[in-house]
């Protein structure tokens, strides 16, 4: 008869001991718990706040450097429109342009566009190896620059076009064939004489048929020996990959990360990755790493094709995106980015720390 009473009465302080068990477990566990989420939280925050900074100031850095490169091609170009004896050159030509009638001179134009087309040698050889070409070619070389101011071999060989045009946009003198004979109706002829008053005008990234390359250009007017009137424009033609080349891929961190340069559109300049003249292929991204302000972002996407969550610093190029934006509206941008797999990978490593000393601690917890 006492067995029962027994069985029930230990049955009973079991359960009441299980309940404290319980209780001691979810009292320990769930602040432990708690504080181990709240400490990856904050730890990840900090690693991508340490991580956006950090290429924040890469891109600052790199818009800069690239900025003083522009700068220093449009210091040198401009010496060969300031150059006297071209500009002499030109004089003469524009006072024989406006002794013609308007009709005359159209006339002329027209003819020496068919005589290019056609590859007539007597036009070819007085464009190419004239005076002015010849004086285009010196420059090109090098010839004329202060020796600590010799063109570079890598800009030398990615400059495909280099030439002058008149007041009528017509051409004057070139370093080569590949270029088109009359001008005016371009954008960048517009630009740059300005109606006469001249500026200098850099065109944005595009396919140059003729080149048979993705180009952009720099061009400058030539203005008269008393600088009151634009009387011509030079146009330099510069292979985008082969120009920046030297100053975005050698910026690599880690396996994956690296610099770029895009415009205000999205379309690739430089990139180690993606191939020149492509565009981002997430537009939604665009307008989040174009602003004129340096920063970072914390995207939906990479920018080179992929979904996964990413960091991506950007700084426009002060300088060169006054220039571009007074031209073509557009600004161009550093564009700083590291794979999500790498970039993530000390969280992924604070995640299975924090995952296995929980275990560990609710395991000495229950085991107290």
């Amino acid at each position: 008869m006492d067995r029962p009473k027994n069985a029930k009465g230990k049955k009973a302080r079991w359960g009441l001991k299980a309940k404290l068990i319980v209780s001691m477990l979810l009292v320990g566990v769930l602040p432990l718990l708690v504080g181990l989420v709240m400490a990856f939280l904050q730890g990840t925050r900090e690693i991508q706040e340490v991580s956006g900074m950090s290429f924040e100031a890469l891109a600052t850095e790199a818009a800069r450097k690239l900025d003083l490169v522009i700068r220093d091609e449009l210091t040198r170009t401009s010496r060969i429109a300031s150059d006297p004896l071209i500009v002499s050159e030109l004089e003469k030509r524009r006072d024989s342009i406006l002794e013609l009638e308007e009709q005359g001179t159209r006339a002329l134009l027209k003819e020496g566009g068919e005589r290019w087309e056609a590859k007539d040698p007597e036009l070819t050889r007085s464009l190419t190896t004239g005076k002015l070409a010849h004086l285009l070619q010196q420059y090109y070389a090098g010839s004329f620059l202060d020796p600590g101011q010799l063109l570079p071999t890598v800009i030398r060989a990615a400059t495909k076009a280099l030439f002058i045009t008149d007041m009528r946009g017509s051409l004057v003198a070139t370093i080569n064939t590949k270029v088109p004979y009359a001008s005016a109706e371009t954008a960048w002829w517009r630009g740059a004489f300005n109606k006469g008053v001249g500026k200098p005008y850099i065109e944005n990234v595009s396919f140059n048929d003729n080149l048979g390359t993705y180009t952009f250009s720099l061009s400058l007017p030539m203005m008269d020996s008393i600088g009151y009137q634009a009387i011509g424009v030079l146009h330099r033609e510069l292979d985008a990959k082969e120009f920046f080349a030297p100053s975005t891929h050698p910026i690599r961190f880690g396996k994956t990360g690296h610099v770029m340069l895009i415009d205000s559109d999205g379309i690739v300049l430089s990139c180690p990755i993606l191939p020149t003249g492509a565009r981002l292929a997430d537009v939604n991204l665009i307008p989040l790493v174009t602003l004129l302000q340096p920063g970072w972002v914390k995207a939906p996407s990479d920018g080179h094709g992929g979904q996964s969550t990413s960091i991506i610093g950007f700084a426009a190029l002060p300088e060169t995106s006054r220039t571009t934006a007074a031209s073509t509206g557009s600004a161009w941008h550093t564009f700083v980015w590291q794979s999500s797999d790498e970039l993530f990978a000390p969280v992924q490593h604070l995640l299975t720390w924090i995952s296995v000393f929980g275990l560990v601690a609710v395991g000495l917890l229950a085991t107290l």
